[in-house]
């Protein structure tokens, strides 16, 4: 996965729980995804995060890991990679 360890930044910055966090990541060009089982100290959840001008940047934390392309096309992911991504969040869970 391109960029894991700046990806896993952007959300820790963001989510907090940096020493217990333990997210699943897909990506697909400039877009990736985030996301993690609840544990006793959070829930789960998902992040869209997104490269622009050489960092990642998350776009939207979301309550879970988005089953339908639909979610990531509303948040501005191009119809292939939303699918893509999708279809790879459903392999990793």
């Amino acid at each position: 996965m391109m960029d894991a360890m700046s990806v896993m930044d952007a959300v820790h910055a963001k989510v907090g729980h940096n020493d217990d966090l333990n997210a699943s990541l897909v990506g697909e060009g400039t877009y990736a995804v985030a996301f993690w089982k609840a544990t006793n100290t959070h829930s789960a959840g998902a992040a869209l995060v997104r490269k622009t001008s050489g960092n990642w940047h998350v776009l939207k934390v979301l309550p879970a890991a988005p089953k339908d392309p639909a979610v990531l096309e509303n948040l501005g992911v191009p119809a292939a990679q939303a699918k893509a991504l999708v279809i790879d969040i459903a392999k990793g869970q």
